[in-house]
């Protein structure tokens, strides 16, 4: 390694020099050039690009502490080693030596064997800072790299994770990823039927991993939200979806929701998400709304339970949902903010999503975030984005007798759906047509046909229970039939829906029209009430006819 070292010898003295470039050589430092002065000093590192300099400190021209800084800057990059050559003794000389910018010193006479291993010794230093330079030009280009597919990866999820302007008035959103890329994603989009769709969601993880994931969620919700889906049919496909396309150890939390034109009835669908909070705009009471799901991309279609809730609301009361990082936020004394944290933010008046993460920001204790965090509120307020036009509708009917077979089809409300909306003109109603098609073969399936008491649903073990003895008795069943009739009316401005069942019937006269939001039972038929302009039971309740509206 000795001889392919290049080392500047600059010294007055001839003598001093060929004193000098004997030991090297006998060194083996063969690739030895010389200066004479200051000035041929400095000319020799700019065209010579020497590895070492032995730098005499009194010259006739330019001192060595002058030159010194000289070479040095000539060699900004990397380590240019300068060892001071000198008769000096004194202290202070010395420590000039240093100041200037020299590396080391000898003290003539030269003692060999100390120059050798001095020269040997920094040499090393100077081979280490070129290692250390070249990692260094690596890493940058690495970084420009990275710096680089950041930017499109941004540019794409710009493209792709889009929110509605013409919602923004409606839902106030914020969000802070805990790096570069946010694996939480809040989406909202106009609804055919005049309504709004949303959703907020957190991938497992955070940062570009977890972000990837974002990309055809967005691109999912928009094309279904465009068909006018239910919530149901989103929520079922978006976790087909993820369940082939995450790995085993990664899955998507979200809510998913629809709110009608009028910005007052939520249809919610919320898997391993916190819970929905939704504030009353007369008492400011607060309402929970747990999630009752698994996280998408976690069960099979034949596990996987795509039922949803009807949150009905009055104008002015505000709906807050959000992922876990904003409740896993700690404080000073190690406490998670948790839900109630959460709440006791919401419940001051005038608060929106942006002040109550600000507020967060105030209770974490640490400078670092540890999770991505996203938060959305909504007041209930009738959506005045977009003016739906009438729909026109050639007046048609089906009708169709579903046996036990049809009946035990996972699809059979959406190939139902997809049959009616086969009329494009219906397309617009798509979501509405779904929950009130699901709500009255439910009602007709589980009362009619299998004789379910809803009252059982009035404790948490007993929904636990009605559920199972649902999917027992259905499994089993092997008479009886529903009947389904669907026709538009002669001024195409509704269409109606009759669905009997061939069961016992039941009472009618004690069943209610609305369901309170603490009732585990009876929203079905709230539901259909709320949906409908016109419901009407025959037949001891084996027989119910809807008049869905078609220009609400």
């Amino acid at each position: 390694m000795s001889s392919s070292i290049k080392i500047l010898i600059v010294d007055d003295d001839a003598l001093n020099r060929f004193l000098l470039r004997h030991m090297l050589e006998q060194e083996g430092y063969h690739n030895c050039i010389e200066a004479v002065d200051g000035t041929s000093a400095i000319a020799a590192c700019q065209s010579e690009k020497p590895d070492l300099v032995l730098l005499d400190v009194i010259m006739p021209d330019i001192s060595g502490y002058d030159v010194a800084p000289q070479i040095k800057a000539l060699s900004p990059e990397q380590y240019l080693p300068i060892i001071f050559i000198t008769s000096l003794e004194d202290k202070a000389a010395l420590v000039r030596c240093l100041n200037v910018g020299g590396d080391d010193f000898v003290s003539k006479p030269f003692d060999k064997l100390v120059l050798a291993a001095k020269i040997s010794a920094h040499t090393r230093i100077r081979h280490l800072g070129q290692h250390i330079e070249k990692q260094n030009q690596r890493l940058r280009q690495h970084q420009l790299t990275i710096d680089r597919e950041h930017t499109i990866v941004e540019h794409i999820f710009n493209n792709v994770v889009r929110r509605s302007q013409q919602l923004e008035q409606h839902f106030d959103v914020s969000a802070s990823p805990a790096a570069q890329f946010c694996g939480d994603v809040c989406l909202h989009t106009m609804s055919p039927d005049g309504g709004a769709y949303y959703l907020i969601g957190d991938f497992t993880g955070h940062g570009l991993a977890s972000a990837i994931g974002v990309l055809p969620v967005s691109r999912t919700f928009n094309t279904l939200t465009q068909q006018g889906l239910a919530v149901e049919q989103i929520a079922k496909t978006l976790n087909r979806i993820l369940l082939d396309l995450l790995p085993a150890d990664m899955f998507f939390a979200a809510i998913i929701g629809h709110v009608d034109a009028a910005g007052t009835c939520h249809r919610l669908w919320q898997g391993g998400m916190p819970a929905v909070l939704v504030k009353s705009a007369t008492s400011a009471r607060m309402t929970y709304y747990d999630s009752a799901h698994m996280a998408l991309g976690v069960l099979d279609d034949d596990e996987f339970e795509s039922k949803c809730i009807t949150v009905q609301c009055a104008l002015g009361d505000e709906l807050l949902m959000f992922t876990d990082g904003l409740v896993e936020v700690t404080g000073e004394d190690g406490q998670m903010l948790g839900e109630q944290g959460v709440e006791s933010f919401f419940a001051k008046a005038n608060v929106g999503a942006t002040d109550i993460y600000h507020a967060a920001l105030q209770y974490r204790h640490s400078d670092t975030q540890a999770d991505d965090m996203t938060v959305m509120y909504f007041r209930c307020q009738a959506l005045s984005h977009h003016a739906v036009s009438p729909i026109t509708t050639i007046p048609f009917r089906l009708s169709t007798r579903l046996q036990p077979a049809q009946l035990k089809r996972p699809e059979l409300v959406s190939e139902l759906t997809d049959l009616l909306c086969a009329q494009e003109s219906l397309k617009r109603v798509k979501s509405k047509l779904f929950t009130v098609l699901s709500e009255l073969l439910n009602n007709a399936l589980e009362h009619g046909l299998l004789n379910l008491d809803s009252s059982l649903k009035s404790t948490a073990s007993g929904f636990s229970r009605y559920y199972q003895l649902r999917a027992s008795r259905l499994a089993v069943l092997n008479a009886g039939e529903i009947t389904v009739d669907a026709q538009v009316s002669d001024t195409g401005e509704s269409l109606i829906i009759t669905v009997s069942d061939s069961g016992a019937g039941f009472h009618t006269d004690s069943l209610s029209q609305s369901a309170g939001p603490d009732m585990a039972h009876g929203r079905g038929l709230s539901l259909i009430h709320h949906l409908c302009e016109h419901v009407a039971l025959f037949d001891n309740g084996t027989t119910i006819k809807a008049t869905l509206a078609l220009n609400e």
